[in-house]
């Protein structure tokens, strides 16, 4: 399988590659002047597989990573979702587990005390997104610099649900979105 794919032309590496298919840009949310608690894509389409690429930093004042970026599939608040993390910080390596919770955890949030102008970067790719035969599955791979050490994770989730997917919420845990939070969303078709 190969590991560059086209991108409207370009030629891109790395861990949001889907085999045999193009993205095509769906729609995307900068927050100008305001803050807000939650940003959802919905009329999603008929794609196989969507990509949400993107920078993230929460109105948190305490001077920590943040809180969790998170995931609700169709508006779903049950206990319904499941996530695996591996996380590096440059000293120390975490995995954790989380299951049965109203929301996917899927990347941590950056707070609003850290260094001015820095973000969470992340790429959360979500597969078979259209099927209404099997668990949603998704994964994530972000990073930040969070005042002199910086930290890498990938996570794992899925959706206990058969559903087609109509809309993706991401939420901050506990805070909101803060200016120039940007998220994009890409689709992927079936060959």
């Amino acid at each position: 399988m190969p590991i560059t794919q086209s991108f409207a032309g370009l030629s891109t590496l790395g861990f949001g590659a889907f085999p045999g298919a193009d993205y095509e840009a769906i729609a995307t949310v900068t927050l100008a002047n305001s803050t807000t608690p939650s940003v959802t894509f919905s009329s999603l389409g008929n794609y196989q597989h969507l990509q949400i690429r993107g920078i993230v930093r929460n109105t948190r004042a305490a001077a920590s990573t943040g809180s969790d970026l998170s995931l609700r599939l169709n508006s779903d608040t049950g206990s319904n979702y499941v996530r695996h993390r591996l996380y590096g910080d440059g000293t120390s390596a975490v995995s954790s587990y989380t299951a049965a919770d109203s929301r996917m955890r899927i990347a941590d949030s950056q707070s609003n005390s850290a260094t001015s102008g820095i973000f969470t970067g992340f790429v959360i790719d979500i597969l078979d997104a259209d099927s209404s035969s099997k668990n949603t599955t998704v994964r994530c791979l972000y990073g930040a610099e969070t005042n002199s050490l910086g930290i890498v994770a990938i996570t794992s989730g899925l959706w206990l649900s058969t559903s087609a997917l109509t809309s993706v919420t991401l939420l901050d845990t506990n805070y909101n979105f803060v200016q120039h939070s940007t998220f994009a969303l890409y689709g992927v078709r079936a060959p």
